[in-house]
């Protein structure tokens, strides 16, 4: 496989570390908190800063932060 300029700019791209803001739903239910706190902590491991984690974690409810 040959890699042209363009292709290989999109991949240093995505191993550089970002700001990547992490959303989810907290009106919705929680029953998918472990999955976010796996996505949130998999990002962070990789070396990407997530403003937002506190999103993901347990002690985050619905009812702790009203729209």
């Amino acid at each position: 496989m040959v890699w042209g300029d363009g292709q290989l700019a999109f991949f240093a791209c995505i191993l550089s570390p970002m700001n990547l803001y992490f959303s989810c739903s907290l009106t919705g239910g929680r029953d998918d908190q472990p999955v976010y706190a796996a996505l949130v902590g998999y990002l962070l491991a990789q070396g990407h800063t997530v403003p937002t984690a506190h999103l993901a974690h347990p002690e985050v409810s619905s009812t702790r932060h009203p729209i």
